[in-house]
């Protein structure tokens, strides 16, 4: 039988058997539904993207793709190059002849970086480019063409099945939820998940242990929402436009961790919720982590996560974290984390998948090298922020700024094809 168990304030929809139903009553939704992808051009030529193309007229309820090219693309020897005109056009070809409208947003085009050039000298933040800006951009385009629930998954999930979408979605069309988290097992032939294995889900047991929940109890809730959401990292959720317009993300590797830290201050827990979105495996792409190495990778992801924690806990929830704090913290980490791995090391043996000890605790003191980096980034900059500012905050310093990104795009959809 599968575990149907409630085990927070936050409501988790079970996957207990596949319900035809869900697709049926989307398709009779009032609203529009738009599905916002990020993708690297690099993607497009792998078996994950390609696979999903396959499938993605199956999601037959929504009223537009938004596919967010962005980022640089691998050049011929490995280096780092911008994309250009014919690269979005194959883009372009790439999403044609679905059964609903398409569009490519292409974060390197002149009308884009004139519409980024347009807000100048406002006081705004867009951030650096990458996922969270990507998103930012494509939740942009959905607001301004009159979406009402804006979902997103990633474009590297090998075993992508449509009906992700349809359980993402469903919550906030029709259970009331402004916010809803895809969760899934990450495992294979081996337990993947590891930043949010080893690190997140440790660092959090440690800092609720030290936020006291008599003298700081809207930390220590705080806390207790991000350990009671199953899959914290994932790139799967969808929001109501609602939500959408005010949401506040960071453009860095913490954009998940982020997103829900967000959804917690402006939607509370009542009008967020979790959803299993698959059964067995769900493979994905997975991140390198170099040990020792906190520039790349893993190691910097964690690094952007865990300053990403530390500033909320202290900017939101006025917790006070001294260099003693941050010792102590580390300390308790490591022992935290080493016995977590322990924890995974009999779940696998039970399952008989392998499990390297050494590795799994070699990366624990990477991470560890993560929170120092982080620790030092927070102090050295204190007050820096890295969220992009909401469309809420963008429409009020310019309250043409959506019809001005969706003009572009669509100029941009409609030039001539170099391919």
């Amino acid at each position: 039988m599968s575990d149907f168990y409630q085990h927070s304030e936050i409501d988790t929809y079970h996957l207990l058997k596949h319900n035809p139903g869900i697709k049926k009553e989307l398709k009779n939704y009032e609203g529009k539904i738009h599905l916002v992808l990020p993708s690297l051009y690099d993607e497009i030529k792998t078996e994950a993207l390609q696979g999903i193309r396959e499938r993605l007229p199956e999601i037959d309820y929504i009223d537009t793709l938004v596919l967010v090219l962005n980022g640089p693309k691998t050049g011929p020897n490995g280096e780092k190059m911008e994309t250009n005109k014919r690269d979005f056009d194959e883009f372009r070809e790439f999403f044609s002849g679905l059964p609903y409208e398409s569009r490519i947003v292409w974060d390197r085009s002149e009308g884009i970086i004139n519409f980024y050039e347009s807000l100048k000298g406002k006081e705004l933040s867009f951030g650096e480019q990458g996922k969270g800006k990507a998103v930012h951009l494509g939740n942009g385009y959905a607001l301004g063409t009159d979406a009402s629930i804006i979902a997103h998954h990633d474009c590297d999930i090998l075993t992508y099945d449509p009906k992700i979408v349809d359980r993402l979605v469903y919550p906030a069309a029709f259970l009331g939820k402004d916010f809803c988290k895809g969760f899934y097992g990450r495992y294979k032939e081996r337990l993947f998940g590891r930043v949010e294995r080893i690190f997140v889900t440790p660092f959090i047991h440690v800092l609720l242990e030290m936020v006291d929940v008599t003298s700081i109890p809207k930390a220590h809730a705080f806390l207790r929402f991000l350990g009671d959401i199953r899959y914290k990292l994932t790139g799967e959720n969808a929001e109501t436009a609602s939500y959408s317009m005010k949401k506040n993300i960071p453009w860095d590797w913490a954009l998940e961790i982020g997103e829900l830290a967000d959804a917690y201050k402006k939607c509370g827990p009542n009008n967020i919720c979790q959803s299993e979105i698959l059964k067995g495996p769900y493979e994905h792409k997975h991140q390198k982590l170099t040990p020792g190495d906190t520039t790349t990778g893993l190691g910097k992801m964690a690094t952007d996560i865990g300053k990403r924690l530390i500033r909320d806990l202290v900017r939101k929830y006025r917790v006070v974290l001294t260099d003693a704090h941050f010792r102590t913290i580390r300390e308790a980490y490591i022992e935290k984390a080493h016995g977590m791995v322990h924890s995974y090391e009999g779940d696998a043996k039970i399952n008989g998948i392998p499990f390297n000890i050494h590795e799994e605790k070699s990366m624990v003191h990477t991470f560890v090298k993560s929170l120092e980096d982080a620790e030092r980034v927070f102090q050295a900059n204190l007050g820096k922020d890295t969220s992009i500012s909401s469309w809420e905050r963008i429409i009020s310093a310019d309250p043409d700024a959506l019809n001005k990104l969706v003009d572009t795009v669509e100029k941009d959809n409609k030039a001539p094809r170099m391919i």
